[in-house]
Protein backbone atom coordinates (compact mmCIF):
# COMPACT_ATOMS: atom_id res chain seq x y z
CA UNK A 1 0.00 0.00 0.00
CA UNK A 2 0.97 3.04 -0.96
CA UNK A 3 -0.29 6.53 0.46
CA UNK A 4 1.41 9.00 -2.42
CA UNK A 5 2.33 8.05 -6.09
CA UNK A 6 3.28 10.74 -8.46
CA UNK A 7 4.32 9.35 -11.29
CA UNK A 8 4.44 10.23 -15.40
CA UNK A 9 4.15 7.81 -18.13
CA UNK A 10 3.50 8.12 -22.15
CA UNK A 11 1.85 5.04 -23.79
CA UNK A 12 4.31 3.13 -26.01
CA UNK A 13 2.83 2.34 -28.70
CA UNK A 14 5.04 0.17 -31.44
CA UNK A 15 5.22 0.61 -34.75
CA UNK A 16 6.70 -1.03 -37.34
CA UNK A 17 8.62 1.46 -39.02
CA UNK A 18 12.39 1.58 -37.56
CA UNK A 19 12.49 3.49 -34.45
CA UNK A 20 15.03 6.27 -34.34
CA UNK A 21 14.82 7.56 -30.76
CA UNK A 22 14.64 6.01 -26.92
CA UNK A 23 11.97 5.49 -25.39
CA UNK A 24 10.59 3.08 -22.21
CA UNK A 25 7.55 2.56 -20.87
CA UNK A 26 5.79 -0.34 -18.63
CA UNK A 27 4.45 -2.83 -20.65
CA UNK A 28 0.30 -2.60 -21.02
CA UNK A 29 0.29 -6.00 -19.38
CA UNK A 30 2.15 -5.09 -16.22
CA UNK A 31 0.38 -1.92 -15.87
CA UNK A 32 -2.90 -2.81 -13.73
CA UNK A 33 -3.63 0.86 -12.31
CA UNK A 34 -6.56 2.49 -13.38
CA UNK A 35 -5.11 4.15 -16.42
CA UNK A 36 -3.43 1.81 -18.80
CA UNK A 37 -0.58 4.03 -18.87
CA UNK A 38 -0.12 5.76 -15.27
CA UNK A 39 3.06 3.31 -14.50
CA UNK A 40 1.39 1.70 -11.52
CA UNK A 41 1.02 -1.72 -10.79
CA UNK A 42 0.50 -4.83 -8.70
CA UNK A 43 2.70 -6.66 -10.29
CA UNK A 44 6.43 -7.30 -8.24
CA UNK A 45 8.38 -7.98 -11.36
CA UNK A 46 6.68 -5.92 -14.21
CA UNK A 47 7.60 -5.78 -18.18
CA UNK A 48 9.07 -2.90 -19.91
CA UNK A 49 8.70 -1.68 -23.58
CA UNK A 50 10.57 0.12 -25.46
CA UNK A 51 12.51 1.89 -28.56
CA UNK A 52 15.66 3.05 -29.45
CA UNK A 53 18.12 2.06 -33.27
CA UNK A 54 17.17 -0.99 -34.46
CA UNK A 55 19.58 -4.04 -32.99
CA UNK A 56 21.29 -1.79 -30.73
CA UNK A 57 22.81 -2.28 -27.24
CA UNK A 58 20.16 -0.45 -24.69
CA UNK A 59 21.33 0.02 -20.83
CA UNK A 60 18.97 0.47 -18.19
CA UNK A 61 19.90 1.15 -14.55
CA UNK A 62 17.58 0.17 -11.65
CA UNK A 63 17.70 0.37 -8.07
CA UNK A 64 21.26 1.02 -8.58
CA UNK A 65 21.90 -1.76 -10.90
CA UNK A 66 22.80 -1.88 -14.49
CA UNK A 67 21.36 -4.21 -17.04
CA UNK A 68 21.51 -4.79 -21.11
CA UNK A 69 19.09 -5.71 -23.19
CA UNK A 70 18.96 -5.51 -27.37
CA UNK A 71 16.29 -4.14 -30.00
CA UNK A 72 15.13 -6.09 -32.76
CA UNK A 73 15.66 -4.96 -36.29
CA UNK A 74 12.31 -2.95 -35.50
CA UNK A 75 13.95 -0.86 -32.90
CA UNK A 76 11.77 -2.36 -29.98
CA UNK A 77 12.94 -4.01 -26.80
CA UNK A 78 11.58 -6.18 -24.46
CA UNK A 79 12.50 -6.05 -20.67
CA UNK A 80 11.50 -7.50 -17.05
CA UNK A 81 13.11 -6.12 -14.30
CA UNK A 82 13.77 -8.31 -10.87
CA UNK A 83 11.32 -8.80 -7.75
CA UNK A 84 11.39 -5.49 -6.59
CA UNK A 85 9.72 -4.63 -3.07
CA UNK A 86 6.43 -1.84 -2.81
CA UNK A 87 7.63 1.47 -3.42
CA UNK A 88 8.68 4.43 -6.21
CA UNK A 89 11.10 3.81 -8.71
CA UNK A 90 13.20 5.44 -11.13
CA UNK A 91 14.70 3.55 -14.40
CA UNK A 92 17.22 5.01 -16.60
CA UNK A 93 17.80 3.63 -20.40
CA UNK A 94 20.85 5.23 -22.30
CA UNK A 95 21.32 3.79 -26.06
CA UNK A 96 23.55 5.58 -28.64
CA UNK A 97 24.16 8.75 -26.41
CA UNK A 98 20.10 9.18 -25.68
CA UNK A 99 19.01 8.54 -22.29
CA UNK A 100 15.21 8.35 -21.70
CA UNK A 101 13.50 7.76 -17.90
CA UNK A 102 10.82 6.70 -16.03
CA UNK A 103 9.48 6.95 -12.52
CA UNK A 104 7.09 3.97 -11.64
CA UNK A 105 5.39 2.50 -8.52
CA UNK A 106 4.96 -0.98 -7.36
CA UNK A 107 1.72 -1.34 -4.94
CA UNK A 108 0.41 -4.96 -3.68
CA UNK A 109 -1.57 -4.17 -0.95
CA UNK A 110 -5.29 -2.42 -0.40
CA UNK A 111 -6.11 -1.15 2.45
CA UNK A 112 -9.99 -0.53 3.76
CA UNK A 113 -11.35 0.16 7.01
CA UNK A 114 -15.33 -0.11 7.60
CA UNK A 115 -17.11 1.18 10.96
CA UNK A 116 -21.41 0.78 11.13
CA UNK A 117 -23.99 2.68 12.90
CA UNK A 118 -27.35 0.73 12.86
CA UNK A 119 -30.65 2.76 14.22
CA UNK A 120 -34.28 3.18 12.78
CA UNK A 121 -33.16 0.69 9.51
CA UNK A 122 -30.73 2.88 8.24
CA UNK A 123 -27.28 1.46 8.83
CA UNK A 124 -24.41 4.18 8.28
CA UNK A 125 -21.04 3.05 7.08
CA UNK A 126 -18.23 4.75 7.03
CA UNK A 127 -14.18 4.37 6.55
CA UNK A 128 -10.73 4.92 5.62
CA UNK A 129 -9.17 3.58 2.53
CA UNK A 130 -6.26 4.55 0.47
CA UNK A 131 -6.88 7.31 -1.38
CA UNK A 132 -8.71 7.63 -5.33
CA UNK A 133 -10.00 3.86 -4.24
CA UNK A 134 -13.05 2.71 -5.75
CA UNK A 135 -15.32 1.56 -2.81
CA UNK A 136 -18.06 -0.97 -3.62
CA UNK A 137 -20.79 -1.79 -0.89
CA UNK A 138 -22.94 -5.16 -0.92
CA UNK A 139 -26.06 -5.99 0.65
CA UNK A 140 -26.86 -10.30 1.24
CA UNK A 141 -24.82 -10.07 -1.98
CA UNK A 142 -26.26 -7.46 -4.28
CA UNK A 143 -24.44 -4.31 -4.96
CA UNK A 144 -26.01 -1.16 -3.09
CA UNK A 145 -23.87 1.17 -3.51
CA UNK A 146 -20.34 2.48 -5.71
CA UNK A 147 -18.37 5.74 -4.74
CA UNK A 148 -14.53 6.62 -5.01
CA UNK A 149 -12.96 7.87 -1.79
CA UNK A 150 -10.79 10.40 -0.95
CA UNK A 151 -9.57 9.17 1.73
CA UNK A 152 -11.74 8.73 3.86
CA UNK A 153 -15.57 7.15 2.46
CA UNK A 154 -19.24 6.98 3.94
CA UNK A 155 -22.40 5.55 2.78
CA UNK A 156 -26.19 4.79 4.03
CA UNK A 157 -27.78 1.62 3.33
CA UNK A 158 -31.50 2.04 3.59
CA UNK A 159 -32.99 -1.67 3.28
CA UNK A 160 -30.21 -3.40 5.45
CA UNK A 161 -31.81 -5.99 7.99
CA UNK A 162 -30.56 -7.16 11.30
CA UNK A 163 -28.47 -10.35 10.04
CA UNK A 164 -28.10 -8.79 6.83
CA UNK A 165 -24.05 -9.48 5.95
CA UNK A 166 -22.66 -6.30 4.42
CA UNK A 167 -19.09 -6.71 2.46
CA UNK A 168 -17.50 -3.65 1.44
CA UNK A 169 -14.72 -3.61 -1.16
CA UNK A 170 -11.79 -1.57 -2.15
CA UNK A 171 -9.87 -1.22 -5.44
CA UNK A 172 -7.21 1.20 -5.17
CA UNK A 173 -5.60 2.80 -8.20
CA UNK A 174 -3.06 -0.13 -8.72
CA UNK A 175 -5.94 -2.83 -9.32
CA UNK A 176 -5.16 -4.32 -5.68
CA UNK A 177 -8.83 -5.73 -3.96
CA UNK A 178 -9.52 -6.14 0.06
CA UNK A 179 -12.72 -6.36 1.48
CA UNK A 180 -14.04 -6.42 4.70
CA UNK A 181 -17.30 -8.22 5.94
CA UNK A 182 -19.62 -7.53 8.54
CA UNK A 183 -23.22 -8.52 10.43
CA UNK A 184 -25.54 -5.80 10.10
CA UNK A 185 -27.18 -5.78 13.78
CA UNK A 186 -29.47 -3.41 15.33
CA UNK A 187 -30.59 -3.66 19.32
CA UNK A 188 -33.87 -5.30 19.65
CA UNK A 189 -35.27 -6.58 22.87
CA UNK A 190 -35.72 -10.60 21.08
CA UNK A 191 -32.54 -12.67 22.13
CA UNK A 192 -31.04 -14.17 18.55
CA UNK A 193 -28.09 -16.16 17.39
CA UNK A 194 -25.74 -16.03 14.17
CA UNK A 195 -22.97 -18.02 13.39
CA UNK A 196 -20.98 -18.73 10.83
CA UNK A 197 -16.93 -19.50 10.29
CA UNK A 198 -14.88 -17.07 10.38
CA UNK A 199 -13.67 -14.99 7.31
CA UNK A 200 -10.18 -16.23 7.91
CA UNK A 201 -11.35 -20.12 8.53
CA UNK A 202 -13.67 -20.14 5.40
CA UNK A 203 -11.79 -20.52 2.45
CA UNK A 204 -13.80 -20.56 0.39
CA UNK A 205 -16.69 -17.72 -0.48
CA UNK A 206 -18.07 -15.33 2.93
CA UNK A 207 -20.35 -17.11 4.75
CA UNK A 208 -20.46 -20.55 2.48
CA UNK A 209 -19.19 -22.92 5.44
CA UNK A 210 -16.91 -24.69 2.94
CA UNK A 211 -13.17 -24.40 3.94
CA UNK A 212 -9.93 -26.29 3.21
CA UNK A 213 -8.79 -25.97 6.27
CA UNK A 214 -9.20 -28.90 8.23
CA UNK A 215 -8.21 -27.99 12.17
CA UNK A 216 -8.25 -24.68 14.08
CA UNK A 217 -11.47 -23.01 12.77
CA UNK A 218 -13.03 -20.73 14.46
CA UNK A 219 -16.66 -19.54 14.51
CA UNK A 220 -18.17 -16.16 15.50
CA UNK A 221 -21.51 -14.70 15.43
CA UNK A 222 -23.73 -12.18 17.16
CA UNK A 223 -25.95 -12.81 19.78
CA UNK A 224 -27.01 -10.63 22.72
CA UNK A 225 -24.40 -8.87 24.89
CA UNK A 226 -22.84 -11.06 27.89
CA UNK A 227 -24.74 -14.60 26.50
CA UNK A 228 -22.95 -17.95 27.26
CA UNK A 229 -22.36 -19.61 23.94
CA UNK A 230 -22.45 -23.58 23.84
CA UNK A 231 -20.99 -24.72 20.51
CA UNK A 232 -21.32 -28.34 19.62
CA UNK A 233 -19.56 -30.61 16.77
CA UNK A 234 -18.67 -34.21 16.43
CA UNK A 235 -19.50 -34.87 19.82
CA UNK A 236 -16.80 -32.03 21.38
CA UNK A 237 -18.51 -29.39 23.33
CA UNK A 238 -16.70 -25.57 23.05
CA UNK A 239 -17.89 -22.90 25.06
CA UNK A 240 -17.13 -18.97 25.23
CA UNK A 241 -19.07 -15.50 26.56
CA UNK A 242 -20.59 -12.97 23.88
CA UNK A 243 -19.29 -9.22 24.83
CA UNK A 244 -20.61 -6.51 25.21
CA UNK A 245 -21.89 -5.56 21.82
CA UNK A 246 -22.75 -9.57 21.34
CA UNK A 247 -19.95 -10.55 19.20
CA UNK A 248 -18.66 -13.93 20.20
CA UNK A 249 -15.77 -16.27 18.87
CA UNK A 250 -14.55 -19.26 19.24
CA UNK A 251 -11.99 -22.09 17.83
CA UNK A 252 -13.06 -25.74 17.73
CA UNK A 253 -9.97 -27.62 19.27
CA UNK A 254 -10.43 -30.84 16.89
CA UNK A 255 -9.07 -31.65 13.23
CA UNK A 256 -11.61 -33.12 10.56
CA UNK A 257 -11.56 -34.98 7.64
CA UNK A 258 -12.85 -34.33 4.22
CA UNK A 259 -16.57 -34.08 4.29
CA UNK A 260 -19.60 -32.70 5.69
CA UNK A 261 -20.40 -32.11 9.19
CA UNK A 262 -23.13 -30.67 11.04
CA UNK A 263 -23.06 -28.45 14.47
CA UNK A 264 -25.75 -27.01 16.82
CA UNK A 265 -24.71 -23.72 18.61
CA UNK A 266 -27.15 -21.91 21.64
CA UNK A 267 -26.98 -19.22 23.19
CA UNK A 268 -27.64 -18.40 27.08
CA UNK A 269 -29.19 -14.44 27.84
CA UNK A 270 -28.81 -13.03 30.98
CA UNK A 271 -32.37 -12.62 30.92
CA UNK A 272 -32.57 -16.59 31.01
CA UNK A 273 -33.74 -16.97 27.05
CA UNK A 274 -32.40 -19.50 25.27
CA UNK A 275 -32.04 -20.00 21.51
CA UNK A 276 -30.43 -22.26 18.87
CA UNK A 277 -28.74 -22.39 15.82
CA UNK A 278 -28.25 -25.03 13.39
CA UNK A 279 -25.27 -25.21 10.43
CA UNK A 280 -22.91 -27.16 8.98
CA UNK A 281 -19.05 -27.13 7.94
CA UNK A 282 -17.78 -28.87 4.61
CA UNK A 283 -14.38 -29.48 4.61
CA UNK A 284 -12.28 -30.30 1.44
CA UNK A 285 -8.75 -30.46 0.72
CA UNK A 286 -8.30 -32.08 -2.84
CA UNK A 287 -7.56 -29.67 -5.20
CA UNK A 288 -9.46 -29.32 -8.33
CA UNK A 289 -8.88 -31.48 -11.35
CA UNK A 290 -8.72 -30.16 -14.68
CA UNK A 291 -8.97 -31.85 -17.76
CA UNK A 292 -8.71 -29.86 -21.65
CA UNK A 293 -10.22 -31.35 -24.34
CA UNK A 294 -7.44 -32.96 -27.22
CA UNK A 295 -8.39 -30.92 -30.03
CA UNK A 296 -8.97 -27.15 -31.38
CA UNK A 297 -11.23 -26.56 -34.08
CA UNK A 298 -10.62 -23.42 -36.00
CA UNK A 299 -14.44 -22.39 -37.23
CA UNK A 300 -15.07 -20.70 -40.31
CA UNK A 301 -14.61 -17.08 -38.77
CA UNK A 302 -11.05 -17.94 -37.71
CA UNK A 303 -12.33 -18.41 -33.87
CA UNK A 304 -11.40 -21.47 -31.69
CA UNK A 305 -12.75 -22.62 -27.99
CA UNK A 306 -10.87 -24.38 -25.73
CA UNK A 307 -12.97 -26.88 -23.84
CA UNK A 308 -12.95 -29.33 -20.46
CA UNK A 309 -13.56 -30.14 -16.86
CA UNK A 310 -12.93 -29.38 -13.51
CA UNK A 311 -14.75 -29.00 -10.41
CA UNK A 312 -18.36 -27.66 -9.72
CA UNK A 313 -18.64 -23.99 -9.65
CA UNK A 314 -14.76 -23.53 -10.23
CA UNK A 315 -13.20 -20.28 -11.09
CA UNK A 316 -10.89 -20.97 -14.20
CA UNK A 317 -8.22 -18.80 -15.74
CA UNK A 318 -6.99 -20.04 -19.43
CA UNK A 319 -4.36 -18.17 -20.53
CA UNK A 320 -3.45 -19.15 -24.78
CA UNK A 321 -1.40 -17.51 -27.42
CA UNK A 322 -1.14 -14.07 -24.56
CA UNK A 323 -4.77 -14.10 -24.35
CA UNK A 324 -6.42 -14.63 -20.62
CA UNK A 325 -9.85 -15.38 -20.41
CA UNK A 326 -11.79 -15.72 -16.38
CA UNK A 327 -14.87 -18.23 -16.44
CA UNK A 328 -16.81 -20.05 -14.15
CA UNK A 329 -17.87 -24.35 -14.83
CA UNK A 330 -21.53 -24.81 -15.01
CA UNK A 331 -22.21 -28.41 -14.17
CA UNK A 332 -18.06 -29.01 -13.77
CA UNK A 333 -17.74 -28.62 -17.69
CA UNK A 334 -16.19 -25.22 -19.23
CA UNK A 335 -16.06 -23.60 -22.01
CA UNK A 336 -13.89 -20.46 -23.19
CA UNK A 337 -14.67 -17.26 -25.27
CA UNK A 338 -13.57 -16.79 -28.67
CA UNK A 339 -10.09 -16.98 -29.14
CA UNK A 340 -8.72 -15.64 -32.53
CA UNK A 341 -4.87 -14.96 -34.24
CA UNK A 342 -4.15 -18.71 -34.40
CA UNK A 343 -2.99 -20.96 -37.24
CA UNK A 344 -4.45 -24.16 -38.43
CA UNK A 345 -1.93 -26.99 -38.05
CA UNK A 346 0.09 -25.48 -35.26
CA UNK A 347 0.54 -26.42 -31.66
CA UNK A 348 0.40 -23.44 -28.88
CA UNK A 349 1.06 -23.78 -25.28
CA UNK A 350 -2.21 -23.31 -22.55
CA UNK A 351 -1.93 -22.59 -18.88
CA UNK A 352 -5.35 -23.16 -17.43
CA UNK A 353 -5.47 -22.86 -13.38
CA UNK A 354 -9.22 -23.65 -11.01
CA UNK A 355 -9.88 -22.57 -7.88
CA UNK A 356 -12.92 -24.42 -6.60
CA UNK A 357 -15.47 -23.08 -4.16
CA UNK A 358 -13.41 -24.23 -1.24
CA UNK A 359 -10.31 -22.24 -2.22
CA UNK A 360 -8.05 -25.18 -3.61
CA UNK A 361 -5.65 -24.45 -6.44
CA UNK A 362 -4.62 -26.67 -8.91
CA UNK A 363 -3.09 -25.79 -12.30
CA UNK A 364 -1.95 -27.80 -15.37
CA UNK A 365 0.02 -26.50 -18.74
CA UNK A 366 -0.60 -28.39 -22.01
CA UNK A 367 -0.15 -28.13 -25.73
CA UNK A 368 -2.68 -27.93 -28.31
CA UNK A 369 -3.23 -28.42 -32.17
CA UNK A 370 -5.33 -26.21 -33.93
CA UNK A 371 -7.74 -28.05 -36.76
CA UNK A 372 -10.15 -27.33 -39.41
Amino acid sequence: MIKKILVASAALTPCLALATSLNISMSSNSDTGTSPSDAITNINQPEFVGTSDANSTVKIQLNGINFNTKTNAQGLFFWQSMPLADGVYNLLAESNGETSSLSFAIDTEAFVSVDSKFDNGLLELSGDSEPNSHITIKLDGEVVGNLYSGGKWNFTVNSAKSGSIIEVSSTDVAGNITTQSLIAQEEKPNHFLTANLSRKSDSGSAFDNITNHQSGLVFEGMTSPNSDIIFKLEGVRTSTTSDKDGFWSLTYGESLPNGYFDWIIESYAPSGDIVSNYGGVTIDTEAPEITVDNFLKMDEHGNIKVSGSSSEMATMKITINGQVMMLTTAGGDWVSKDVSGLKVGYSYPMTITSNDVAGNFSQTNVYRTVAK
